[in-house]
């Protein structure tokens, strides 16, 4: 383990420093810390007013020690030198203790977001990070504070973001699973969580049914993830305090849940309903090619709850026909050549099918655009293909009023 610490040049204060029951009597807490935790290597970082004063006292008491020297941190440029100087010590895969109890000013800041960059670019190990604090003694010792947690709160803070507007719990499940087992490992025969795992999993099956524009599996998905929510928000609270505020986030979800329809019967239009939201919810975060994807077959189920045939919906056939009716409505308005299907005379009594028809066009054509990835002549540019895809959620919501009784209610 390497500790990185910083030399003050203040007056050195005898005390206990006291760590998880152990104290050490000093006035270095660098000694204190080589007698704490397994450190193999310190490094000093020292400016020149703390080189002159303080450093060789420190340097007397603890082994192996290694002086850097950094300036004084007065402006912008010299804190950014400080930053370069800490990176340079560091190597991929080094275990660190990051000590701050003598960072002066703006240093322990300039530290603690030094160590979330280098658990990402060099996928440092940081083990604790610690302060002495000298200010909170009494008459048992100075105690060590344990901070550690407070670096994780930007690995939980890019988890969120990754989950609530990227729509990917890979991240997020890692942490919660690792919190998991890191407390069953530390507690034993104590009260570890039993539920962050598990639920984790229900997140990650969420982002990846709706990435893979799986609607039945999304919103079954997005159920799971409010079953126990009360002991899973419990253990949030107790465990991983950081995920807390986020939660109401996550419940906004509820309006994606829906339980998989009845294999005898299909969906009703409650379920139809909710694949319309999971389409918008597809739009909100940026994902144009799957919501458009997921369109095009929403608007076939759509039709084929409308004529009766829900128990059918999974049938190749019949979604074939029902496609067929669609695009054949479609080139009736382009004066073209078609071929009717069983459908055609029920779709075309419908109040609104010429609508309906060329909403079907617009969506294929979306959706071709999209999928044939700008392999084309005739590719629409990007800007248009955003523009576009933004206004999928209209356009659909109006072939859903056009076919949906109108006592219909999501479940």
């Amino acid at each position: 383990m390497k500790c990185l610490s910083f030399v003050g040049s203040g007056n050195l204060h005898e005390t206990n420093y006291c760590w998880e029951g152990e104290c050490c009597r000093t006035s270095i807490v660098q000694e204190a810390l080589f007698q704490f935790f397994p450190v193999d290597e310190v490094v000093l970082f020292t400016t020149e007013g703390a080189a002159a004063t303080n450093y060789p006292m420190v340097a007397g008491r603890v082994p192996g020690c290694r002086k850097v020297g950094i300036p004084d941190g007065r402006d912008e440029e010299e804190l950014w030198e400080i930053f370069r100087i800490i990176c340079d010590e560091v190597q991929p895969g080094d275990e660190i203790l990051f000590d701050i109890t003598h960072g002066f000013r703006s240093l322990p800041f300039v530290a603690f977001l030094t160590m979330a960059y280098l658990k990402d670019t060099k996928k440092v190990r940081i083990c604790r990070v610690v302060y002495g604090a000298y200010e909170a003694r009494d008459e048992t010792g100075t105690p060590i504070f344990d901070l550690t947690g407070f670096v994780s709160i930007l690995d939980w803070f890019a988890a969120v973001r990754s989950f609530v507007e990227h729509v990917d719990a890979t991240y997020l499940r890692d942490l919660l699973a690792g919190i998991q087992a890191e407390e069953h490992r530390q507690r034993g025969d104590g009260a570890p969580p039993t539920h962050l795992a598990g639920w984790s999993k229900r997140l990650q099956n969420f982002t990846a049914a709706v990435r893979l524009s799986r609607p039945v599996d999304a919103l079954s998905a997005a159920r799971d993830i409010f079953s126990g929510l009360d002991s899973v928000g419990e253990e949030i609270a107790a465990f991983v305090p950081a995920l807390d505020p986020v939660m109401d986030r996550i419940s906004d979800l509820n309006r994606l849940a829906a339980a998989p329809p009845d294999p005898q019967r299909g969906p009703d239009w409650g379920h139809v309903e909710r694949q319309l939201r999971l389409i918008e919810y597809q739009v909100e975060k940026g994902l144009y090619l799957q919501a458009a994807t997921l369109a095009r077959e929403w608007m076939v189920t759509t039709l084929i709850v409308r004529f009766g045939d829900a128990a059918d919906w999974l049938d190749r056939e019949c979604r074939s026909v029902v496609e067929r009716t669609l695009a054949g409505g479609a080139k009736k308005q382009r004066m073209e050549c078609f071929e009717p299907t069983e459908l055609s005379s029920r779709f075309e009594m419908l109040e609104g099918w010429e609508e309906m028809a060329a909403t079907w066009d617009w969506v294929t054509g979306l959706r071709n655009d999209l999928a044939h990835c700008g392999m084309s002549r005739e590719a629409s540019r990007v800007t248009s293909l955003e523009r576009r895809a933004k206004g999928l959620p209209k356009r659909l919501q109006k072939f859903f009023t056009a076919n949906a009784p109108p006592d219909h209610g999501a479940e």
